[in-house]
């Protein structure tokens, strides 16, 4: 089963005749479309009309056999088709980062060769009604995602405001005249406190797979790095900076279109669909 859900984010920030801006989310596609059903996705996105599509990461998986392959040619077949309909941006997860490196390139080189736009550790800006928006594209190594089963292994490995800092320089776009809120594509949601002490405005990650069980007021039971209710399982959050506890930062966290870690209960597949306005017309 595959749902279509939605949030509104409002920004006060945002000129009051704004139009708003609608952003389709996929993430955790894990290289299961089947060649030939990459236009069925393809529809469910255009329906949403969106103005802008972002990707954050495990879109394929780093393998080499014939199913694996099969997917990648699909899901190459869906960026194109997306990119004939807008722009289009992707971030790198941990399967991508799984792939030798040599073999990383190829794939990206031909990613970008579809129209999308691929984001290592980049910015882009996305213009929308007048207004810009950065887009942020962030890779963070391996250790962070603290896979026991896997090497490098780090249970205390912390991604921080100061790593952002060191990727991006500080994020005070956002803060000038006629520039929007800033977007963050992050696949792993574990450090949204960094994320969203550095400036991030909206952070769109997945990784998480909903938590896999989905147990009522609970929310997601586990991880990938193997933790138990993982706290940003799916769905929307909204916290504030330590230093501007007045300001708030979203989260939007896909819950994945694919189920290659364990098999969900009670956790559909997910397409996201995020409208940004200005607070005037809540």
């Amino acid at each position: 089963m595959l749902k279509t859900v939605g949030y509104t984010l409002f920004f006060s920030s945002l000129p009051a005749d704004f139009q708003p801006l609608r952003i389709v989310h996929l993430s955790d596609l894990h290289g299961q479309l089947p060649v030939g059903n990459e236009a069925e996705l393809s529809e469910r996105v255009h329906s949403l009309n969106p103005h802008l599509v972002v990707m954050t990461g495990d879109m394929v998986n780093a393998g080499t056999n014939h199913l694996t392959a099969e997917g990648r040619r699909a899901f190459l077949g869906l960026c194109r088709a997306l990119a004939a309909l807008c722009p289009v941006y992707y971030s790198i997860g941990n399967h991508e980062l799984e792939m030798p490196k040599q073999r990383l390139q190829i794939w990206l080189a031909k990613v970008s060769r579809t129209g999308v736009s691929v984001l290592d550790n980049a910015k882009a800006e996305f213009i929308h009604d007048g207004i810009s928006f950065p887009v942020f594209g962030l890779n963070i190594p391996l250790l962070y995602y603290k896979n026991p089963l896997r090497k490098p292994y780090d249970p205390h490995a912390k991604w921080t405001e100061g790593d952002m800092k060191r990727v991006f320089g500080p994020n005070v776009s956002s803060k000038q005249e006629g520039c929007g809120p800033s977007l963050l594509l992050a696949h792993n949601p574990l450090f949204f406190p960094a994320y969203r002490d550095w400036g991030a405005d909206i952070t769109l990650s997945g990784h998480i797979h909903g938590g896999i069980f989905r147990l009522p007021f609970l929310g997601g039971v586990l991880s990938p790095d193997l933790s138990l209710f993982p706290k940003y399982d799916g769905g929307l959050f909204r916290e504030s900076p330590s230093r501007h506890p007045k300001e708030n930062k979203y989260l939007v966290v896909s819950r994945g279109l694919s189920d290659t870690f364990l098999k969900r209960i009670a956790n559909p597949m997910e397409i996201v669909c995020i409208t940004v306005k200005g607070r005037s017309d809540s």
